[in-house]
């Protein structure tokens, strides 16, 4: 069915036909928008650092990358399973510098996402026996951050000279380490 277009004193106005909305495909379908904890790097590092961690040279995809803002970048995934996994994951790191991304759309767009933590795997060393437990390695998770889980090799101590523990890292936390370490 075609739209129906009225001009009024040289005023068109028109109405869309349902079926054009049961089945959209829209153009922007392939972006991910990437928000940047910290700096963010140059765009030539960013393009070469993605293609390189999300590319597949087997289907020849390339990522295109482009600065929406300062910290906010927009990413070109045409192949649906990478962006998949791109957006699954969601925290990355990219010129050592934390990125947090998820899929674009106008509605995403207008809410960007909580920036104020961002979950990290942390390596403690030399934990005492008696702190060795659940309880205990959640209460030394504090040093970093707020405690999410233990790593699965740590719940079944399949290495009892490290503890590896998931904790969200504030990024005031974070910054008031760098200040402190400078």
């Amino acid at each position: 069915m075609l739209p129906v277009i009225d001009v009024v004193d040289g005023v068109a106005s028109m109405t869309i036909p349902d079926e054009i909305f049961d089945d959209p495909n829209p153009l922007w379908k392939s972006f991910v928008v990437g928000y940047f904890i910290g700096d963010a790097p140059h765009v030539g590092s960013i393009h070469a650092t993605v293609n390189r961690i999300w590319s597949s040279p087997r289907n020849g995809s390339k990522i295109d990358v482009q600065f929406i803002e300062k910290k906010m970048v927009l990413f070109r995934i045409e192949n649906p399973q990478m962006r998949a996994r791109v957006i699954q994951r969601k925290y990355w790191h990219v010129a050592d510098v934390p990125l947090v991304v998820h899929e674009w759309s106008p509605e995403t767009a207008m809410n960007p996402p909580d920036l104020s933590a961002m979950p990290m795997w942390v390596d403690l060393k030399g934990v005492p026996n008696s702190l060795f437990s659940h309880k205990g390695l959640k209460c030394l998770a504090r040093a970093a951050g707020t405690f999410v889980k233990l790593h699965p090799n740590t719940e079944k101590c399949t290495r009892l000279d490290v503890a590896r523990i998931l904790v969200a890292v504030s990024y005031t936390h974070l910054r008031a380490h760098e200040t402190r370490s400078n």
